[in-house]
């Protein structure tokens, strides 16, 4: 009932079973050099996305990637919030919920310039994601709403299909490394990631990567740790 294909020449990688679908593609643009990768997945009866700590006992601990999806069997992973290396910094942490459980609900007041701006991203048992800003919901709204997970990171790119430009010349306007994870619909999902800083690829700001996220007609997008 799996069906995988992958060709690491042309950057291209497909996923499918009876229940989950992913396509990742490559592209590059010459003028200036940039590198992006884009994943287009769609899932259904009741698959849903979750954040995956490589120690659930010990928030801090950290590995690659690849370590942690081998670790739980996973198709499909992209970077997070980078909030483990707040919470061994004893900084401010963001709101966060991990598999239903509260683990920090501290973040900053209004007047933030800091970055990240510790916006969030919530996934939602209908399989829906709500993308908004650090202030504009409690933690209690979050579980009244049946968040089983909550990212902080931010900028939020897209929320109610609008994007997020006034953020945007406070936060990520330098070309960089990039990651975002946004929905299309509950079900349809789009993950991007940048590459930046080497000789290919200088990275994208924040208003691109909103930009381009809402041109594959993404409503809701939070920028995560690049």
């Amino acid at each position: 009932g799996e069906y995988v294909y992958q060709n690491a020449e042309t950057g291209e990688y497909h996923y499918t079973s009876p229940t989950l679908q992913v396509h990742i593609t490559r592209h590059q643009d010459t003028d200036p050099k940039v590198v992006w990768h884009e994943a287009q997945i769609y899932s259904r009866n009741g698959t849903l996305f979750h954040v995956w700590p490589f120690n659930p006992q010990k928030a801090t601990a950290t590995a690659q990637q690849t370590l942690i999806a081998q670790k739980h069997h996973l198709v499909f992973a992209i970077n997070g919030d980078f909030s483990h290396l707040r919470i061994g910094w004893d900084a401010t942490v963001g709101l966060l919920i991990r598999n239903q459980s509260i683990i920090f609900s501290r973040t900053y007041k209004k007047t933030t310039t800091r970055y990240p701006n510790l916006d969030n991203l919530a996934f939602l048992p209908d399989g829906s994601m709500l993308a908004q800003g650090r202030n504009d919901a409690t933690m209690d709204d979050y579980l009244s709403l049946g968040a089983y997970d909550l990212l902080a990171f931010g900028p939020v790119l897209i929320h109610n299909g609008i994007v997020n430009s006034r953020a945007f010349g406070r936060y990520g306007w330098e070309r960089a490394p990039r990651t975002a994870l946004g929905m299309v619909s509950p079900g349809h999902y789009v993950a991007i990631m940048v590459e930046g800083r080497h000789e290919n690829s200088r990275g994208w700001s924040t208003t691109h990567l909103a930009a381009h996220m809402a041109a594959l007609g993404v409503t809701e997008a939070l920028n995560l740790d690049g």
